[in-house]
């Protein structure tokens, strides 16, 4: 057999195999597939119908004048590749006919049109305009997505003006998530009173989803957002691609986010902004009356045009776009604490008895029995020889001989004395914090684009922002502050050969750093020396010398962590891509290689101890007993910890290989049909120079510990990371490869769609796509193995420190670490892995997503499209994590259980590729653009996500039953029934030359130019269910994982809860399960309230020339100040809320309240 077909198969096997040898041939590679560009196709064809050969198109980009020019084949078929998104007009021209000429149409992002040319015989000097509304129709893939234009995002009302609220716009976004990204909001992911969306895309976990601007990967590994946010006024349009049949699209499961910024034009322009916002403006939080003073700019400006030298001018071939952007928040803080008296600090807490509170001698702690302090007859503390009372009256005074001479120091040099003023107005306080939060962010975007002839372009842009956040270290004196730093660099080469192929070479390069660390004041040259404080405590070494340590009192007290130091490089991605093109007969042949490089580095060093009441305390943990600036007093600590952590992963990269055919069977059936290959290559840790490679991780599948080098034996070195006695113990294994992250060679991905066009304005298409998740959680995973045992980078005190028996450590050296020179304990105790450490298997694989999609597309009317689509998916390998080493596999589970490895005295959270998840949707969407300037989206979706354990990759939660995944089959968190959501730009029709004209040129101008923007967004309650305070199936689950009995209906009735919105559930439809067994209630199965949301603005023009204008913005986000109830408390322990406890208790608003917000713009 030799149809076509079967030549394209061949073709596209050996064109695999090249570039698979061509990869593997790769010394230093890595990348992710992914493109900006758009596509055009199409027939030219005579009267008759025939088609017509050697025709030149010539395709022209409106604002730049850059030309690209191709030839129709011998069936009459042209294909151009490569297009920049913008507006274009078409020409085709051939011997004997008349010019064909299109009118104007845009090309968004990664779209693939169809211009079909039917020529008229005449003179190539009369042209004949041709439509090019059908251009609008995806005739070509079966990709899901909408583009989202630059008058859009421009226009509509974004509080905080990031522009991922704008992927809500398109079916299938659900805006819930419950990741470890979900607390993003300040930094580059936006700003502290702003929003953002990092969204789970049909079905798919929310840190599934890729980064792309200008085709380059910008992802921001730490957690699976993005490197740099583009400045809103930079960005030309975007799209959410998804369901892709294009095998040069892969590597993760849900959305590629390509935002394309950008470019200078044949005229000069550019505008100017300052957005301003203050609390004054603002309505109060439903739970919180009083509003915290706020003082916020963002101002910056944009100007593109052709680059003018002194003999050189660039109209129609160079162009340049520069931006910048600030931003300035102040956010007030007014914390209340309590800090030690002076009486406090000479051991006299008689303040308790009021209190009722009674303070005991930790050191007389036996075990058993504790005893209070004691006082004589007249009031006075007894001695404490050994520190020991004899007996005496109970009473809260500490003997002198007792108090800590290193905890008064540190308290009288770095705690603020109390405030006589806060001690009157607001007992039990006598301090505040009025240090304020200053976020300031800047940003710089500089752009080239070059049109070299007709055959070659180029494009290079940089873009870079840096963020300072000063705020209060914990109180008074001590300053926090964080440092972050980003840039997204692109490169592009495209060069077309003849007609036919094109060749595009790209370069990227991504990083960003967040540097953080605090100062106290004042703090004198001998401090340590005069605190009497350990030098392997507080000194790090090549890490950084000195550090004064934190000091956390509890109960309200004060304290801070600020001084810990981290300097973070978390996303360090070099890219190379290269794709080729061909075009050959009705075929569009595609293939290309990637290849990103991926790092990771942080140093991480400080000091900190914590105290609380429990050391003094008696024998019951009495809460009446004990108090924590007693316990600090006494200088006996709860908490001690020393790092010295240094995390490098080197070596990772991530190989992409794809080849794809868009097969244009006739006018109107396209198929594509491809194969795509992904490898991740995973990293390695640390570097020998500091020993910080000598790492380990638990295989909890065979009960191994890994080490993923050789140690030396500890009488061979001075000090960790080295193996006690020289011989490594039993269970533990050196890793095979020299790393312990072993890598999948299984992603192959197959990719099959077509496009049917039933007739003129009705598209029908449908496809498979296999995709594999290469980058969730690429670093975070491995950053796990950090120098864990046989190193000591990380020390800390065990759980019940001080707590069951004499202190044990002090707070001059809490950890006992002697006075060595620091940044390495001298000493390495047997075999005892950090069991505080989530631990990953080794083998974990790449989660796979088998996607599908069949549906329909209809020009409305010129402007107008409606799409309608089910989207299904079926995930495997999803990563989740479960408790490892768990005792009993079912119920009920006696007390005293065997765990599965004896050897390993602990259970930790552990993270595997054994989940699975599916989704089901029907999509419904219409986006229209008319001639009167009105446009706008319609977006609703009705679906299920449905997960059995968990919903990947640090989604929130952890399986109950480790030994049946069943258990937690239910709902995904993100899992929303119902989601609709409208957006509309509607300049009013009044004033000069619109619908509604007065005829007065003065009233005209009153009434004329005004322009109402608004996004409405609806959809069902998030999802919850009610835990278990405890761990009661006695398989040494982590407390709060495990769910509860529901034993009647949990809805409270409609008259009830519209009564009583703060507490929606029923109380008593939750009942504990018995001991040793596991909850019934299924996971997810109750709904939060309904999300509602109304963001509108009003835009008044003043005119000063054609191509000037002002522009004063009003814009309100959550106009009618709605309140969306938030998750109730969902622990059944806390008790009855009617009856004095929290369980069942609203006590937040899941959306913000009403703000404010004005604006100022220049065009020109």
């Amino acid at each position: 057999m030799n149809s076509p077909l079967s030549r394209s198969l061949r073709i596209l096997s050996s064109a695999m195999l090249t570039v698979a040898i061509c990869i593997g041939m790769s010394v230093n590679s890595a990348a992710q597939a992914g493109t900006a560009a758009a596509a055009l196709n199409g027939t030219v064809r005579d009267p008759s119908g025939a088609a017509v050969p050697s025709a030149t198109i010539t395709l022209i980009n409106v604002q730049t004048g850059f030309r690209q020019v191709t030839q129709s084949n011998a069936t009459g078929s042209y294909s151009l590749v490569n297009i920049s998104p913008g507006n274009y007009t078409a020409t085709v021209a051939k011997e004997g006919f008349s010019t064909g000429k299109s009118s104007e149409f845009e090309l968004g992002v990664n779209q693939t049109a169809t211009l079909n040319f039917d020529l008229r015989v005449g003179s190539t000097n009369t042209t004949v305009e041709v439509s090019a509304n059908s251009v609008q129709i995806e005739t070509s893939t079966a990709e899901l997505g909408t583009v989202i234009g630059t008058v859009e995002v421009s226009s509509l009302p974004l509080n905080g003006r990031n522009f991922t609220e704008l992927l809500l716009l398109q079916p299938g976004v659900s805006p819930v998530n419950t990741t470890e990204n979900s607390g993003f909001g300040g930094g580059f992911f936006g700003n502290p009173t702003g929003t953002v969306v990092l969204p789970a895309i049909n079905g798919q976990n929310n840190r599934s989803n890729m980064y792309l601007l200008d085709g380059i990967n910008n992802y921001g590994s730490i957690r699976d957002t993005y490197a740099v946010q583009p400045t809103l006024d930079d960005i030309q349009e975007f799209k959410v691609q998804s369901h892709n049949d294009e095998a040069q699209f892969g590597q993760v499961l849900g959305g590629i986010v390509n935002v394309v910024t950008k470019s200078g034009t044949n005229r000069l322009h550019g505008d100017v902004w300052e957005f301003l916002r203050n609390d004054a403006m603002d309505a109060a939080n439903y739970f919180h009356p009083v509003k915290t003073p706020l003082k916020q700019n963002q101002f910056g400006g944009g100007v593109g045009g052709p680059v003018i030298l002194p003999h050189y001018n660039g109209h129609d071939k160079t162009f340049f776009y520069l931006s910048y952007e600030g931003f300035r928040n102040h956010t007030a803080s007014n914390s209340f604490f309590r800090t030690p008296t002076a009486a406090q600090l000479g051991g006299d807490f008689s303040n308790l008895d009021s209190q009722g509170v009674q303070l005991y001698n930790p050191f007389s702690n036996n075990g058993t029995t504790v005893q209070p302090f004691m006082c004589d007859a007249s009031g006075n503390a007894l001695p404490a020889p050994g520190n020991i009372q004899a007996a005496g009256t109970p009473c809260n005074k500490i003997p002198s001989s007792m108090i800590s001479p290193t905890t008064v120091y540190i308290a009288k040099t770095l705690f603020p004395a109390p405030n006589p003023t806060i001690a009157a107005q607001s007992p039990p306080f006598n301090g505040v914090d009025t240090t304020p939060a200053i976020i300031r962010q800047d940003q710089i975007s500089l752009r080239f684009d070059q049109q070299i002839g007709t055959k070659d372009r180029f494009f290079g842009r940089w873009t870079a922002a840096w963020e300072p956040i000063t705020a209060s270290g914990g109180y008074p004196g001590v300053t926090g502050t964080t440092k972050d730093s980003n840039y997204n660099v692109a490169v592009n080469w495209t060069h077309t050969f003849g007609s036919s192929s094109v060749l595009e070479l790209t370069f990227g390069r991504t990083s960003a750093q967040a540097n953080h660390g605090g100062s106290y004041a004042n703090v004198p040259s001998n401090f340590y020396q005069q605190a009497g404080l350990a030098p392997n405590f507080y000194n790090h070494g090549v890490f950084g010398g000195p550090i004064v340590p934190g000091f956390v009192v509890g109960e309200n007290y004060l304290g801070s962590t600020a001084t810990f130091v981290g300097k973070l490089h978390y996303t360090n991605i070099w890219e190379y891509r290269g794709d080729y093109s061909k075009t050959f007969g009705r075929h569009s042949f595609r293939t290309g290689a990637s290849l990103a490089s991926y790092g990771w580095e942080q140093p991480f060093y400080g000091s900190q101890e914590n105290f609380d009441q429990t050391q003094t305390q008696d024998a019951a943990f009495d809460s009446n007993t004990g108090d924590a600036m007693a316990s600090m007093v006494l200088g006996v600590p709860s908490y001690a910890e020393v790092d010295n952590v240094y995390s490098l992963l080197h070596g990772g990269k991530i190989i992409g290989v794809y080849a794809q055919d868009q097969w244009r069977v006739n006018d109107k059936l396209t198929v594509n049909y491809g194969l795509r290959y992904d490898l991740t290559v995973n990293p390695r840790q640390g570097k020998s120079s500091n020993g910080s490679d000598i790492t380990g991780d638990f295989n909890f599948s065979n009960g191994t510990y890994i080490l993923q080098k050789a140690a030396p034996a500890c009488s061979a070195t001075q000090g960790a990371p080295c193996i006690p006695g020289g011989t490594l113990p039993p269970h533990v294994v050196i890793a095979s490869n020299g790393k312990i992250p072993q890598d999948d060679y299984t992603n192959f991905q197959p990719r099959v769609g077509f496009a049917y066009r039933l007739t003129a304005r009705t598209v029908m298409h449908g496809g498979y796509a296999r995709f594999y998740d290469n980058w969730a959680g690429i670093t975070e995973n491995i950053s796990n193995f950090t120098q864990l045992w046989p190193n000591v980078a990380f020390v800390a005190a065990p759980g019940g420190f001080n707590s069951f028996g004499p202190p044990t450590g002090l707070a001059n050296d809490p950890l006992n670490l002697g006075t060595g020179t620091g940044s390495i304990k001298p000493d390495v105790s047997p075999f005892t892995p950090l069991n505080a450490s989530p631990y990953t298997d080794p083998h974990l694989k790449n989660g796979y997503s088998d996607q599908w999609n069949l549906g329909f597309q209809r020009e409305l009317a010129p402007g107008a499209i409606a799409t309608i689509n089910y989207v299904g998916s079926r995930n495997g390998n999803v990563a989740t994590t479960v408790t490892a080493n768990a005792g009993c596999s079912g119920a009920p589970c006696p007390i005293s259980q065997p765990i599965p490895y004896p050897y390993i005295q602990f259970q930790v959270p552990y993270t595997k590729s054994i989940s699975s998840t599916n989704y089901n949707g029907l999509q419904v969407s219409s986006q229209y653009k008319l001639h009167s300037g009105i446009m706008g989206t319609i977006a609703y979706t009705w679906s299920k996500a449905l997960t059995t354990g968990c919903d990947g990759y640090n989604s929130g939660c952890e399986v109950q039953n480790p030994y049946n995944l069943s258990m937690d089959r239910g709902p995904a968190a993100h899992d929303l029934t119902h989601i609709f959501t409208t957006s509309f730009v509607l300049p009013l029709p009044f004033g000069g030359g619109r619908r509604f004209s007065t005829g007065s040129s003065l009233m005209n101008h009153i009434i004329g130019n005004w322009q109402l923007n608004g996004i409405l967004s609806l959809n069902s309650g998030p999802r919850y269910d009610v835990q278990d305070n405890n761990a009661i199936s006695n398989i040494s689950n982590f407390a709060g994982i495990e769910r509860v009995n529901q034993v009647a209906d949990p809805r409270r009735s409609t008259l009830d809860y519209a009564l009583d919105k703060l507490h929606p559930i029923n109380f008593n439809a939750f009942a504990d399960p018995p001991t040793g067994s596991f909850g019934t209630m299924r996971r997810n199965s109750l709904t939060a309230d309904w999300g509602r949301n109304l963001d509108l603005s009003l835009f008044r023009s003043f005119s000063i020339s054609e191509s000037k204008r002002f522009e004063f913005r009003a814009e309100a986000f959550n106009l009618t100040n709605t309140p969306v109830m938030g998750t109730p408390d969902t622990f059944l322990g806390d008790g009855n809320a009617y009856q004095g406890g929290t369980f069942g208790l609203v006590s937040y608003t899941a959306n913000t309240e009403r703000q404010l917000q004005i604006a100022l713009k220049f065009y020109f």
